[in-house]
């Protein structure tokens, strides 16, 4: 478990494009728009959005892939992760810039009523993206117990066992950290996802400020990964990973 989590804590911030159209939002829209051709108009950009970004999002995936592959390698140097990482963030940068060009279109044409109305259903959806949140922390919180146990077994020396486990919960307390930061980004609390009005300008300050949690996320778990490889064997990485994988 804790290597699965390892490699969704710097992606707390993924997402982003699902708060502004939300996978849902075409139920939505049928719901409080009654006016046909306007209706017709903006079903016409939301496929264009979902068909577009679901094109992205397969090289967002195999990005996540080779990623998550170079996380569970002990021998992948810093410089290796963040090549990829970038990449990867670029990838979600594309997304991120379809839905906020999109987003905003849709808007235009939705009058303040009926926003006020789908903002309603909307918030109640992102509601439950902090429940998965509060839940990551809690398994977090779990797993890092877990890993504990893992090195006391693994390693002889105490000294050893120490250092390790001071490292893990180092990593523990900046997740923890990040993701109180992650929390408010959601259209309930946020004035800039829930205003209507919103500006490109300030979509793009928001996905900006995301992309800065996200690479302080990715250094953290970067961190890590060096400590434990350059302090672990070869055979030590493999109990602690193959023990990890069965939790």
């Amino acid at each position: 478990m804790f290597w699965t989590l390892l490699f969704s804590f710097f992606l707390l911030g993924n997402g982003f494009e699902h708060q502004l159209i939300h996978p849902k939002t075409k139920g939505i829209l049928k719901k409080y728009i009654t006016e046909e051709q306007r209706l017709d108009e903006i079903m016409a950009i939301v496929n264009y959005h979902n068909k577009t970004d679901k094109r992205i999002q397969k090289k967002e995936e195999k990005l996540a892939i080779t990623l998550e592959n170079l996380f569970l390698d002990k021998g992948s140097s810093r410089e290796q992760l963040w090549d990829v990482y970038e990449d990867y963030i670029s990838v979600r940068d594309q997304r991120a810039d379809l839905a906020i060009s999109q987003g905003i279109k849709i808007r235009e044409l939705i009058s303040s009523e009926e926003w006020d109305k789908m903002l309603v259903e909307l918030q109640h959806e992102f509601k439950k993206t902090r429940y998965r949140q509060t839940d990551y922390l809690k398994e977090l919180q779990k797993s890092v117990e877990d890993m504990s146990s893992q090195i006391k077994r693994i390693i002889g020396d105490e000294q050893e066992q120490k250092k390790l486990e001071n490292i893990v919960l180092d990593f523990q307390e900046q997740a923890s950290i990040l993701a109180e930061e992650y929390a408010p980004i959601n259209i309930e609390d946020n004035k800039v996802l829930s205003d209507k009005y919103a500006t490109a300008k300030e979509f793009n300050q928001l996905k900006e400020k995301i992309n800065q949690l996200d690479r302080q996320s990715f250094g953290a778990y970067v961190k890590l990964h060096h400590e434990l490889s350059n302090t672990l064997t070869e055979l030590q990485w493999e109990a602690l990973l193959w023990q990890g994988m069965d939790d």
